[in-house]
């Protein structure tokens, strides 16, 4: 739910820090457990969740709740926890959704990789129809929900093609790309709030580019000093 309120070796090393400094930045620095958020409307969506606005020392995101029976508040800091493959502490009380199961540390809401895989495509702007429009925004909350079996999901062509999607073998990766959930807690209170979902940033192009340049021409260099010593 929304808010509750509105050498060598060493010389090419050495080549290879001093190209880092040209290059460009990656679309954020990756988020950690124990990093503190604070959190915004979305530009679109006019649903009780998503698109959300999150922001830390390492940049922003847009995201998606998981839960419905938890809440939020704009612009108070909360504490992540990062987790791979469930919400922790979702689910609470009546509003406990059909995925959630007990376990010894309390319940647990598994993420299914159809999830995953559907916010993937929606930051990629990838989805059949997808807009830059509340429509979407709206649509892709409540198939999120209809995933994670949350009341207020809603079952459309965004579930189909998630569900087809991992059917074809689609997983959630790991290490750049990977969809982890973000446990939020607010560090004053020590209560468990919200769940929202965080893809690991990816580097952009241009950097995978500059990065290939960078290698050939440390390689280039490199031929060079080897070749000026053999004739030596």
């Amino acid at each position: 739910m929304k808010i509750n309120v509105r050498k060598q070796a060493g010389f090419a090393v050495a080549a290879a820090f001093a190209l880092s400094a040209f290059m460009p930045t990656l679309s954020a620095a990756p988020l950690e457990s124990g990093d503190s958020i604070t959190i915004a409307n979305g530009v679109y969506g006019t649903s009780s969740g998503g698109e959300f606005a999150i922001t830390y020392a390492g940049g922003s995101f847009i995201s998606f709740c998981l839960e419905t029976g938890e809440n939020i508040q704009y612009g108070t800091p909360y504490t992540v926890t990062l987790s791979s493959d469930a919400v922790v502490g979702g689910g609470v009380a009546a509003n406990a959704g059909l995925g959630d199961v007990a376990g010894s540390a309390g319940i647990f809401d598994p993420l299914s990789n159809s999830t995953a895989w559907l916010y993937t495509q929606y930051l990629a702007g990838a989805l059949s129809g997808q807009a830059a429009d509340d429509a979407s925004a709206n649509k892709a909350q409540k198939a999120i929900w209809y995933l994670e079996d949350e009341s207020g999901g809603v079952f459309n062509s965004w579930v189909t093609d998630a569900y087809a999607a991992v059917a074809l073998g689609w997983v959630n990766p790991t290490g750049a790309g990977q969809v982890y959930v973000l446990n939020l807690m607010n560090p004053e209170t020590e209560t468990m709030h919200q769940d929202q979902l965080y893809m690991m940033p990816v580097p952009e192009p241009e950097t995978y580019a500059m990065l290939l340049a960078g290698l050939g021409l440390m390689g280039f260099v490199a031929r060079r000093r080897q070749r000026k010593l053999a004739s030596a």
